[in-house]
């Protein structure tokens, strides 16, 4: 907020989401700056529109979540003695434990991704955003494949997760962003 006052023309708005949920919101009011819309019918369509991006995580482990105090350390200890992985997702604007998953990297990969998009119908397929932390290009390429094998999307964005979800994450992470119709 403080950074926009020393700026005209600049509109501060809680998007609700992290990294790539935040990008597809940067992209809606930038196409919706490109058509004409106001300043003022874009934070409304914005207000509209945060509510209907997905976005979670698979995560590796939740060491890096206790260590910021984002989670309870007994808590990560727990999930990482039963070798679960937990999923996160943005839940009134805060990252939650939504799901864990048990198993090898491939089958909660297949499980963790066959979950975000099981309800085909609600998916708005224009454009799925696929973000990452230290994973090589190998890995990603399987979970794009993954995920366009159980998805059609118009068009599949690859790309590093924000800080804030690397640092809190750590590596082997990933996430799908995308719009629900």
């Amino acid at each position: 907020q403080k950074a926009a006052e020393s700026f005209e023309k600049v509109i501060v708005i809680d998007s609700g989401h992290v990294s790539s949920g935040q990008g597809l919101m940067a992209i809606k009011a930038a196409r919706m700056a490109k058509e004409g819309a106001t300043p003022e019918n874009i934070v409304k369509k914005l207000e509209q529109t945060k509510g209907r991006i997905r976005t979670s995580f698979l995560v590796q482990s939740l060491d890096n979540m206790a260590k910021h105090k984002q989670v309870p350390k007994y808590i990560a200890r727990f999930v990482s003695a039963m070798m679960f992985h937990p999923v996160l997702k943005i839940r009134d604007g805060r990252l939650v434990i939504s799901k864990l998953y048990f198993g090898g990297r491939k089958r909660e990969r297949e499980k963790y991704i066959t979950s975000a998009f099981r309800k085909q119908g609600e998916i708005d397929r224009r454009l799925l955003c696929i973000t990452y932390v230290g994973m090589t290009a190998k890995e990603l390429e399987t979970i794009r494949k993954m995920a366009e094998k159980k998805c059609k999307f118009e068009k599949v964005y690859c790309q590093m997760a924000s800080t804030v979800v690397a640092a809190n994450c750590g590596p082997g992470t990933f996430g799908l962003s995308f719009y629900k119709k």
